[in-house]
C-alpha cells in the first residue's frame, strides 16, 4: 500500500484469495489466485514476439545491455471501473489493486502492447522487447552508448524504471529469455540443463509431466527430441503408471545427451543451404544442412495436413534467421 500499488475497499465486485509462493532463499512471495476471474474475463489475442527470432537476432552482436522493468507490470495503472474486479480479502479487510497485478489474465498482452508502441522506432534495429524484458544490441561497439541514450530517453519520457539488479550493460553476452546469447552464438541456459541432470526418475505421471515440461524448453537444442521423448508422452496417457525399463533408458539417454549440447552458430552469408524435409506418422522433421561444415540441426513440426511441398513453406519462414 506504501508504493501506491494497492488501496482499501468497501465495496468489491469480485474478490480473490491470497496464496504465498515459496522462494529461492527461504522467502515468500504474496499472489493473489485470480483463476476464476481470469475465466470470465475476455482474451486480448494481441501477439507476443517469438522468442526464437528475437535471440537469433543478437547472434553476432559485438555488445550487448539487458534490462529488466522493475515490478513491470505496478507501472501501468488500471482504468478504475476496473480496480473492483481485482479485489482480494485479507485478515485486515478488503483491498483492491490500482496498478496492473500479477497473475492477471491480459497483462502479458497489455505490456506487450505498451512497450511496442513507445519503442516501435527502435525495435528490430537495435533493441528487443519481450513483455518486460528488454535487450539493446549492436553490431559495433561505438554505436551502443548512443543506442542505449535514445532508449533512456523514451523510459524517462514514459516514466518506465528498470530494476538495476537484473540489469548488465555493455557485456558480450548473457542470458536474455532463458537462454545465453554472445557474439560466438546461443548456448543453453546451464542452470536449464542442471535442473534435469540433478532430477530423479519419476514415480508418478504429474512427475514426467514436469520432465516433458522441462526438456520441451531445450528441445531447440536436442535433434530428435519428440523421438527420444516418445516413451515420456505414451506415459502420461497410459491408464496405469509404469516405469518401465525403455523410460528408464530413455531417460538416461536424455541425461547424456543434455551434458555435451553444443552451440548455435549464425551461417556464414553465402554459404549453400539445403532444406531436408522428413514425413512420419506423428511429425514432419525439417533440417537446414550447410554443405560446408556438414552440420545438422532438426526442427519438429506438427503433421501436415497439406501436401508435404506445401508444408515446406512454413519451415522456410520458421528458418528466416537460421542457426545451425
Amino acid at each position: 500500500m506504501a508504493a501506491g500499488h494497492i488501496q482499501a475497499i468497501q465495496f468489491p465486485e469480485w474478490l480473490s484469495n491470497v496464496v504465498l509462493v515459496p522462494e529461492l532463499g527461504g522467502k515468500c512471495r504474496m499472489c493473489i489466485d485470480f483463476r476464476e476471474l481470469n475465466k470470465a474475463c475476455p482474451k486480448n489475442f494481441y501477439p507476443l514476439p517469438r522468442i526464437d527470432q528475437l535471440v537469433n537476432s543478437t547472434s553476432g552482436c559485438e555488445s550487448l545491455s539487458m534490462m529488466d522493468a522493475s515490478q513491470g507490470y505496478h507501472q501501468i495503472m488500471l482504468a478504475l471501473e476496473d480496480r473492483k474486479r481485482v479485489s482480494f480479502i485479507t485478515s485486515t479487510g478488503t483491498f483492491c489493486y490500482v496498478a496492473i497485478p500479477f497473475g492477471l489474465k491480459n497483462a502479458d498482452a497489455t505490456y506487450q502492447r505498451l512497450v511496442d508502441k513507445i519503442f516501435r522506432p527502435q525495435i528490430g534495429r537495435n533493441i528487443e522487447v519481450y513483455v518486460d524484458d528488454m535487450l539493446v544490441k549492436n553490431k559495433e561497439v561505438r554505436d551502443h552508448i548512443a543506442d542505449l541514450e535514445e532508449m533512456f530517453s523514451i523510459l524517462r519520457k514514459y516514466q518506465l524504471k528498470l530494476n538495476p539488479g537484473k540489469c548488465a550493460f555493455e557485456v558480450k553476452g548473457g542470458c536474455f529469455l532463458g537462454l545465453m546469447v554472445t557474439q560466438r552464438g546461443i548456448e543453453v541456459n546451464p542452470l536449464k540443463i542442471k535442473v534435469v541432470l540433478d532430477m530423479k526418475a519419476p514415480t508418478n505421471v504429474n512427475e514426467v509431466q514436469r520432465l516433458t515440461g522441462r526438456i520441451s524448453t531445450l528441445s531447440r537444442f536436442i535433434s530428435k527430441a519428440a523421438k527420444k521423448s516418445l516413451h515420456f508422452f505414451k506415459l502420461q496417457k497410459a491408464k496405469k503408471f509404469e516405469w518401465a525399463t525403455s523410460c528408464e533408458q530413455a531417460f538416461k539417454e536424455h541425461k547424456k545427451y543434455l551434458a555435451g549440447l553444443s552451440l548455435l552458430v549464425k551461417p556464414i552469408q553465402g554459404d549453400t543451404l539445403y532444406l531436408h524435409l522428413s514425413n512420419c506418422l506423428s511429425k514432419l522433421a525439417s533440417a537446414f544442412e550447410d554443405c560446408r561444415t556438414r552440420h545438422i540441426t532438426i526442427q519438429h513440426l506438427p503433421k501436415p495436413r497439406a501436401p508435404l511441398s506445401i508444408q515446406a513453406i512454413p519451415s522456410i519462414e520458421d528458418w528466416r534467421t537460421p542457426v545451425i
